[in-house]
């Protein structure tokens, strides 16, 4: 999977990948009250059979299926993971050394799951920057705190490990199912 400057540069700008441009999900409580939270409630491993062409196995296809169910208030989230940034650049890295820096990896190419929150531990719902990406789509604030945050756009749920730092580390998830409890 190849960096593309372009998208970078306005991810860099905004810090955020965008997905598409409505969330079902209701605006963050203020700050000083319990935050909305996210908890991870299961991870499902799926092993994929192995494909043939010909008699003849298929090798670079996926070999496992990362489901999750999410918990978001009365919504239950079923996820798959999709993708993933992680960077191996170091704090105070010019701009140049941390977009040389990147590592993309997806479902099918070089999945790392690393990122990824433990079952169970809550994470605080990313706040929306009041300005959007030029497709209209939201774009995810500068957080209050450096704790990671999690959030809904769209048909994604996108993750923050370190949503301030300007790594450009995430966890994207696409949507399978929602539904209320």
């Amino acid at each position: 999977m190849r960096f593309h400057l372009g998208m970078f540069i306005a991810t860099a700008a905004l810090f955020t990948i965008a997905g598409c441009s409505s969330s079902n999900q209701p605006p963050p409580k203020q700050l000083g009250q319990n935050a909305d939270t996210y908890v991870i409630t299961e991870h499902t491993v799926i092993q994929l059979k192995p494909v043939y062409v010909s008699g003849y196995l298929q090798t670079g296809l996926p070999t496992q299926e990362d489901d999750y169910t999410v918990r978001y208030g009365s919504d239950v989230l079923k996820v798959k993971y999709a993708r993933s940034q992680t960077n191996s650049a170091t704090h105070g890295s010019s701009f140049a050394e941390v977009a040389q820096g990147i590592h993309q990896h997806s479902y099918d190419h070089d999945p790392d799951l690393s990122q990824v929150p433990q079952v169970g531990a809550p994470i605080r719902r990313c706040l929306l920057s009041k300005n959007v990406m030029s497709d209209g789509s939201p774009s995810i604030a500068i957080q209050p705190t450096p704790e990671p945050c999690m959030v809904q756009i769209g048909d994604t749920l996108q993750y923050e490990p370190s949503p301030n730092d300007g790594m450009f580390t995430d966890v994207i998830f696409d949507i399978v199912s929602e539904r209320v409890q």
